[in-house]
C-alpha cells in the first residue's frame, strides 16, 4: 500500500508533530531509548522502502510493547473519535449531499469496528502471549493454557490488512468528492487525519509481524 499525496519531509513533519505531541504519555520525554526507537521508526513512516526490521528488533520488549499500546490507545482515543467527528461535522457543512456523507460515516463506522475489535484481540490474546514467551525464557514457565494457545493460532491465522484496506476505501470515497468540497478546510482535515492514521496502522502492523513477533521466537 502506497500513499504519496505529500513528499517524504512532509510527512516527516506531521509525524515528528503528531508523536510529540499527540501517542506517547510525558513519561517518555526522558525515556532515550524510547525517544530513538521512535526517531528511527518516523524514518520508516515516511518512506516504507526504509523501514529496518533488524534494526528495530534491538531495542528492548519494554520499548516495543509500550509503543504498541499507546498506539492503541492513540487509535482508540483520538485518531477514530476526530475522523468520526470531522465527518459529522462535514455532513451538517453539506446537508443537501447527505447521502453523500451517510455513505463516508457507514464505510467508516465499518472501517472503526474492524480496527476497535482488532485491537481488542491483540491486547487479549497476542500480546499476552508475548509476554508469557518472555517469561518462559527468563524464569521456564509457560503460563498460557490450550484455551488460549487456540485462541492465538486463530487470531494469527485471519491475520490481514483489513483495517488499511478499509480506510484506504475511505480515502478512495473522499477522493471521489474533491471536485466540490476540496477548498473546505474540514474536508481537508478529515483527508490528512485518515491518511496519516492509515500509515500509522500499516507502520504498526510491521512493528508487529516484523519485528516484535521475530523478536519473540528468537
Amino acid at each position: 500500500m502506497k500513499i504519496n499525496c505529500y513528499p517524504p519531509e512532509v510527512y516527516s513533519q506531521f509525524l515528528t508533530q503528531r508523536y510529540t505531541f499527540d501517542a506517547f504519555p510525558a513519561e517518555h520525554s526522558d525515556n532515550k531509548e524510547f525517544n530513538n526507537f521512535i526517531v528511527q521508526l518516523q524514518t520508516g513512516m515516511a518512506n516504507q522502502a526504509s523501514f529496518d526490521s533488524a534494526a528495530l528488533q534491538t531495542y528492548s520488549f519494554t520499548t516495543l510493547l509500550e509503543y504498541v499500546h499507546a498506539t492503541h490507545r492513540f487509535y482508540l482515543n483520538k485518531c477514530l473519535p476526530e475522523i468520526e467527528i470531522t465527518i459529522k461535522q462535514l455532513n451538517r457543512n453539506y446537508l443537501r449531499s447527505n447521502a453523500v456523507f451517510y455513505s463516508l460515516m457507514s464505510q467508516f463506522q465499518t472501517a472503526k469496528k474492524y480496527l476497535t475489535d482488532h485491537i481488542k484481540e491483540e491486547e487479549n490474546i497476542l500480546l499476552p502471549y508475548i509476554a508469557a514467551l518472555r517469561e518462559a525464557k527468563y524464569y521456564g514457565i509457560f503460563k498460557l493454557n490450550i484455551s488460549n494457545k487456540v485462541k492465538l493460532i486463530q487470531f494469527l491465522l485471519k491475520l490481514d490488512d483489513e483495517p488499511e484496506q478499509l480506510l484506504l476505501n475511505l480515502l478512495t470515497k473522499l477522493t471521489s468528492i474533491a471536485s466540490f468540497i476540496d477548498h473546505d478546510m474540514t474536508y481537508k482535515m478529515l483527508y490528512r487525519s485518515v491518511e496519516l492514521l492509515v500509515i500509522d496502522l500499516i507502520t504498526h502492523s510491521r512493528v508487529e509481524e516484523d519485528v516484535i513477533v521475530p523478536k519473540a521466537f528468537l
